[in-house]
């Protein structure tokens, strides 16, 4: 699910896409999505990357759970784009085997992630790029939380969350950059490791560690059963 305040500007990308509404369709479209071949089902819990202080959510609790069950009860896993700490906790709690990005991310849910073995994919080459750009809002929201992210991760990692590299790779900067700084160039992946491994609290081996220990263990774990499930 990946919902928009532009409601008459509709994505006709199947498979990429699904805009459903209500359990008994979002139930329907999980099934079918996994018969398809699908082994993880991405969602937007939340909106945007919470950058500007406007979040909201884009699913119910109770549409939530739907999603989560109905991937789990056929080994499938879910991963939830989710920005606000509230939403995030929420996520853990339901069951969700990935979090993306969680900006608002702080130490209870670190313990929340280590409880349910939770694995997060932080993603900060993205907004490191729009800082660099000079894309930040005037009130530096963008700037606290990626300072707030990057403050996180040696915690977490110590902690013993399962964090893993990976970003919004291609397309997010084609409608306004000609040559996207996110594109699938060879040799571009690399860059996260160097920068991870920059920061203070963190060294190479950990953050090699999140692109091999932690990816096979998501590769070969059964889905989350946490939150009643």
């Amino acid at each position: 699910m990946n919902d928009s305040k532009k409601w008459w500007q509709r994505f006709e990308t199947p498979g990429t896409d699904l805009f459903v509404d209500g359990t008994d369709a979002l139930r329907k479209a999980v099934r079918e999505e996994i018969r398809r071949g699908a082994e993880t089902i991405k969602i937007f819990a939340s909106s945007g990357r919470g950058f500007n202080g406007r979040t909201h959510r884009n699913v119910a609790h109770d549409e939530l759970m739907t999603i989560v069950h109905t991937a789990h009860d056929r080994g499938a896993k879910v991963r939830a784009h989710v920005a606000g700490k509230a939403m995030v906790l929420e996520c853990i709690e339901l069951g969700v085997d990935i979090i993306d990005h969680g900006d608002e991310i702080d130490e209870e849910c670190i313990g929340a992630m280590v409880k349910a073995g939770t694995f997060w994919v932080p993603s900060l080459i993205y907004p490191k790029l729009l800082l660099e750009l000079g894309w930040g809002d005037p009130a530096g929201e963008m700037q606290k939380l990626y300072d707030q992210s990057r403050r996180m991760l040696p915690i977490a990692q110590k902690a013993g969350v399962r964090i893993l590299p990976g970003d919004d790779y291609s397309g997010v900067f084609r409608d306004t950059l000609k040559d996207d700084p996110l594109d699938h160039q060879v040799g571009v992946y690399a860059r996260e490791f160097a920068y991870y491994a920059g920061i203070e609290g963190l060294n190479p081996t950990q953050v090699l560690g999140w692109g091999t220990k932690n990816a096979g263990e998501l590769l070969v774990d059964g889905p989350a059963k946490v939150g009643g499930h």
